[in-house]
């Protein structure tokens, strides 16, 4: 079999409003912290005049916001990450990796598979597409993060095998990266109503 590379992006539509989402999410979480510095230096400073008093009772009233301080902090930038993200889906002979990028600076592997492995490829929304969504025992993975396709591109499905469970992969990708994909595959793996 002859040696393939082919690459392609996912580019999100609406990466200007997503942005200022990140934005506010990156500058609640770091407003966040910084306050828990703040509350930390003021426990340290009033501390000294709780000790007469009751001490586990003040404790609890001091540390408290702090927690939820921290929690708030954490829970921002856990939320930033699902914003500004675009799909990258690399074809390399037998290999086929989704990553995700956030913000195009941060890349994260999601799925590694095996082209021979692949059982189906069709176009999203199909009948045979539909049957496999209808199937419980199949996960589906939604792998673009768009509404709806560019202008060169359509939503296609591949059903694989990822983690010994068969998956439904959702991809936002042009025919030619489907044609590709389909070279390494096994023979009648594309859907027989592809148009």
């Amino acid at each position: 079999m002859k040696d393939i590379f082919y690459e392609e992006v996912v580019v999100n539509s609406n990466y200007k409003r997503e942005r200022l989402i990140h934005d506010v999410l990156t500058v609640l979480g770091i407003l966040s912290v910084f306050l828990i510095f703040c509350w930390i230096i003021i426990f340290f400073f009033l501390i000294f005049t709780m000790i007469g008093s009751n001490f586990l009772a003040n404790l609890i009233v001091f540390t408290l916001p702090a927690i939820i301080l921290c929690f708030s902090a954490w829970l921002f930038f856990k939320a930033r990450n699902k914003y500004c993200v675009e799909f990258d889906y690399t074809l390399v002979s037998d290999s086929f990796r989704i990553d995700k990028v956030i913000r195009c600076a941060r890349r994260f592997k999601l799925f590694d598979l095996y082209v021979p492995d692949v059982e189906k490829i069709g176009k999203f929304g199909s009948d045979t597409c539909n049957r496999y969504l209808s199937n419980q025992s199949i996960e589906c993975e939604y792998c673009t993060s768009n509404d709806s396709p560019e202008e060169t591109k359509d939503f296609y499905y591949v059903v694989c095998p990822f983690q010994g469970k068969n998956t439904l992969f959702v991809l936002e990708c042009s025919e030619q990266f489907i044609i590709n994909l389909n070279r390494g595959c096994k023979r009648g793996v594309l859907e027989a109503d592809y148009k």
